[in-house]
Formats: C-alpha cells, sequence, structure tokens
C-alpha cells in the first residue's frame, strides 16, 4: 500500500523528445500560414494578362492619335490605367472613380491624353494623345483594374513620324550646262529616300544626297539630278516605308529642253574642238618646231661670216693701200 501511494505522488515528467516535437509543429504550423498568407495577396493582386498580342500604330508628329483599348469588365469601380514603357513616372492616364486622376500621371502628357468617357461605360477605354511630339514614340500599356487585380487588356507600339511637302526646283548647272533639279525634303523622320521620274515614271540617274541632322533629331534631305534626256516633266518622289509617300512634279517647256539640249551639244562641240585643236598644235610642234629652230638661228650665223669677210677685206685693202703709197 505504501509502495502504491509513492507512485501515485511521483512527479511528472515530460521527455525532451515530446517537447522538441510539440516545437517543431509549432514552426512547420506558423510557415504554412506565411506560404498560404503570401499566395492569397498574390492571387487577390496579380496582373492577369489577356491574350495580347503588340499593335503597331503609326502617326505624325503635330497630330492626334487614338490607340485603342476595349474591355469587358463593367464594374462601377473599374480604374484604367495607361502607361509608358521606359519612362518615369510612367503613367500617362489614370481614370478612377469615374474621372481622371492627374497626381500621378508624367508633367509631359498633362493636358494631351484624355478617355472618351462617354464609351467608357460600353468597354471603350482607349486613350487619345494630342499634339503628338517625336519623344512619345514607344510601347503603351493599358490596363484595368478591379479591386486589387489588374489586368492588361493591350499593348501598342506607337512611332511618331515627321514629314513635309517636298521642293523640287531649279538650279545653276555647272561648267557643262545643261539642266540641273534639286529635291529637297526638311524635317523627316525616321530617314527618306529621294528618287527622280520622268514624264513616263523611268526613273533618273541623281548625284548621292547630302543629309542633315537637327536639334531635334529630324533628317533634312537634299538631292539632285541632272538631267541628259529630253523630257517635259519630272516628278520628285519623297519615300519613306512607315510613311506616306510624298510627290512634287515641276513641269518644263518643250523650248526649255530645246535650249538645254542646244546647250549641252554646244558645250560638247566646243570642248571637242578645243581638244582636237590643242592635239594638232603638239602634234605640229613636235614635227616642225625643231626646223624652225633651226631656221632662226641661221641668219644669225650668216651675219657672222658676213662681218668676218668685211673684216678680211678691209684688212686687204689697208695694205694695199700701204703699198701704193710707198
Amino acid at each position: 500500500m505504501l509502495q502504491v501511494h509513492r507512485a501515485y505522488r511521483r512527479p511528472l515528467v515530460i521527455s525532451r523528445t515530446c517537447w522538441t516535437d510539440s516545437r517543431a509543429f509549432l514552426r512547420f504550423s506558423a510557415a504554412h500560414v506565411v506560404v498560404l498568407s503570401v499566395v492569397v495577396f498574390a492571387l487577390c493582386c496579380s496582373t492577369v494578362s489577356a491574350d495580347v498580342t503588340p499593335k503597331t500604330i503609326v502617326a505624325l508628329e503635330n497630330e492626334t492619335v487614338t490607340l485603342p483599348c476595349r474591355t469587358n469588365r463593367t464594374s462601377d469601380l473599374l480604374t484604367v490605367e495607361w502607361s509608358k514603357a521606359e519612362m518615369s513616372p510612367n503613367i500617362t492616364l489614370l481614370y478612377r472613380h469615374g474621372r481622371e486622376t492627374v497626381e500621378e500621371k508624367n508633367s509631359a502628357f498633362v493636358n494631351r491624353t484624355k478617355l472618351l468617357l462617354e464609351e467608357v461605360k460600353h468597354g471603350n477605354i482607349s486613350q487619345v494623345i494630342s499634339k503628338l511630339r517625336l519623344s512619345d514614340g514607344g510601347r503603351y500599356l493599358c490596363r484595368t483594374m478591379v479591386g486589387k487585380q489588374r489586368q492588361v487588356e493591350a499593348a501598342l507600339d506607337l512611332i511618331v513620324g515627321a514629314a513635309s511637302e517636298p521642293k523640287l526646283t531649279f538650279v545653276p548647272s555647272g561648267a557643262n550646262g545643261g539642266l540641273t533639279l534639286e529635291c529637297s525634303a526638311e524635317r523627316w523622320f525616321p530617314k527618306p529616300e529621294i528618287t527622280f521620274h520622268d514624264e513616263n515614271g523611268k526613273e533618273i540617274e541623281a548625284e548621292d544626297p547630302r543629309i542633315d541632322l537637327d536639334s531635334a533629331g529630324c533628317f533634312n534631305v537634299k538631292r539632285r539630278a541632272s538631267l541628259q534626256i529630253v523630257t517635259n516633266g519630272v516628278t520628285c518622289r519623297v519615300h519613306q516605308p512607315l510613311l506616306k509617300r510624298r510627290h512634287a512634279h515641276i513641269y518644263i517647256p518643250d523650248d526649255c529642253m530645246r535650249s538645254c539640249t542646244s546647250s549641252i551639244v554646244w558645250s560638247v562641240m566646243v570642248t571637242a574642238a578645243a581638244l582636237g585643236l590643242c592635239a594638232v598644235a603638239y602634234f605640229l610642234w613636235k614635227k616642225y618646231g625643231r626646223s624652225c629652230k633651226l631656221q632662226a638661228e641661221i641668219p644669225s650665223t650668216n651675219t657672222g661670216v658676213q662681218s668676218q669677210y668685211a673684216k678680211c677685206h678691209q684688212h686687204s685693202v689697208t695694205r694695199t693701200n700701204q703699198r701704193t703709197t710707198k
């Protein structure tokens, strides 16, 4: 009986192994809670991308362009965000709670971007950019947000070009005469190509273009062509693959072409005649130049002989006179 009582009052001892397992279980449970929290937060705040394929939009400087974007989300809490890559801050338009928010907008786009507010309820959230600048070119993303979930609705590559009407004028010709035309294209971007064509559309051979780059990054291109054919009209074409082709046409009267052609013929004939005369003169000099030189030297030689003969004759006369005196 005594032994049973002592055994009953023996203190409870928890083994070290059991305590270690409990701590490990608590750490394992905490880790799972953290992981699950991160997963839930990521699911709530993730950006869901639709099947988006980037599209290319081409527009000209100072024009107004619309970047198209549509959504199927029609919540009253819809937020629309337009952003531009490689720019900080990158927000070009932010629409929230039924109005535009300008606090987070890049200052370069203030008063230049807008939504078509009457179209937003129909899912049209296209961005309109006015007074385009060359620096506006780049990749744009259209996103929508409901709660914490964002979705990319569209990706667009905007190319902003610059173009002007070409000028085709007559310029002074060189020494060979003829008719020379110059075509100039100012403030173009990207760099254009200039070609000349006659009235039948055949390309006319031209000089290499002269290209200058201005402070805004635009190209100024000039090119000249000398007409070697008879034509009543010449067209200057300024071509850039991304932009529309521009033309400049000039009419050449018949009498101008005849006079210009005559001047070319006369200049060629005069040049040929001058070269022929030079060749004949050189040939005559080679053949008769030495004989002429010898003939030129003969009179001087005869003069010397005559002088010597006169001296001898005078000497003989002097001796004769002396003898007579004696």
